[in-house]
């Protein structure tokens, strides 16, 4: 069976290659022919999406739309929707409005359409009809939240794929505190700097500074100065392979890691540290996803809070590290389980 799969992420975010390799993963089958919508002008970033010798790659939409179609109207085929965080703008509109057809042709002909992992990014508002319509269409429909899958109206619930891939299996010393935060939020507060630097010194940690997207480079390097942490492995782009071998050996080497990115925290845990999600803003977001994951109380909102209340915050985590990994190794659990479900009606079809 042919599987056409949309795995288009941003090139400078490493956790998008990294959901998207997962998710990727489960349709890897000696009877499926994986054909994978990687977007245009994207080489760095589909370097860590894992693809085969055997894939058939596409960098257009449209043509990869349009293979797509052609395949279905010769044979049961399998259609197959990005994974991630959606946002309800004119552009993911006119997407919905391409995929509702092309769902429709695929269950006419006996092929199965999926839909898996996906997110709104603000889960509430005027009715995404559009996309609750594909979601409706597909044979195995999941979301990475409760209120995205609450808002379509539709499918089940089922963990972020990033917690789906395996650690690095390198084994280390515990002895790093990692920072990264996002470069698109406020300021961090003098309150969070200086617990940053009070709970490195009172867990006996190392704290260094890294950033997993390339915009937020100078929000990095600004945090790394102020509290006087090294700056490990900067990233301005390149293969997002070669730089997530540098990221897991660095979160191998961790105890905590605080952040306000979701996937620094979902590879952070996977690799075995404690996630400190701290947010200058609602955590919403994060607190959802984690739920999802069977995991509760890993985030919160540190701008009201001084010092002393931060550092309260994330050792009431970071005491639970044990736990979070288990939990962490329960959701990967899960996942295996959802991509023997999709294999299988693929292959059944």
């Amino acid at each position: 069976m042919k599987a056409f799969i949309a795995a288009h992420g941003q090139a400078d975010n490493l956790g998008d290659s990294v959901l998207r390799r997962a998710m990727l993963d489960a349709f890897l089958d000696p009877q499926l022919e994986r054909h994978i919508l990687v977007g245009p002008g994207v080489s760095d970033y589909a370097a860590g999406l894992g693809l085969r010798g055997a894939d058939h790659v596409y960098t257009s939409r449209s043509a990869w739309q349009r293979a797509a179609v052609r395949a279905g109207l010769t044979a049961p085929i399998a259609f197959v929707t990005n994974a991630g965080e959606v946002q309800l703008n004119g552009r993911r509109t006119k997407i919905a409005f391409a995929d509702i057809p092309t769902a429709l042709l695929v269950r006419a002909r006996g092929g199965v359409p999926v839909q898996t992992g996906m997110a709104f990014r603000v889960p509430h508002g005027s009715f995404p009809w559009q996309i609750a319509i594909v979601s409706r269409l597909s044979k195995v429909a999941t979301w990475r939240d409760l209120p995205s899958r609450d808002y379509a109206g539709t499918g089940e619930v089922t963990p972020d794929w990033a917690f789906a891939l395996k650690a690095s299996g390198k084994a280390a010393e515990r002895d790093l505190l990692v920072v990264t935060m996002r470069g698109d939020r406020p300021e961090p507060t003098p309150a969070f700097l200086e617990a940053i630097s009070l709970l490195s010194s009172r867990r006996g940690l190392r704290p260094v500074v890294i950033n997993q997207v390339v915009r937020d480079r100078e929000r990095s390097q600004m945090i790394a100065d102020a509290v006087g942490a090294e700056f490990l492995s900067p990233w301005s782009g390149g293969p997002h392979n070669e730089f997530e071998r540098v990221v897991r050996d660095i979160y191998a080497r961790t105890e905590v890691v605080v952040s306000d990115r979701l996937h620094a925290l979902v590879i952070g845990l996977t690799e075995g540290a404690a996630p400190v999600g701290a947010t200058s803003g609602p955590s919403e977001k994060l607190d959802r996803t984690f739920a999802a994951a069977g995991i509760d109380d890993v985030s919160f909102d540190f701008r009201k809070l001084d010092a002393d209340a931060i550092v309260d915050r994330a050792n009431v985590i970071a005491d639970r590290r044990d736990a979070l990994t288990g939990a962490a190794a329960t959701a990967r659990d899960r996942l295996e389980e959802l991509g023997r479900r999709v294999r299988s009606a693929l292959v059944r079809s």
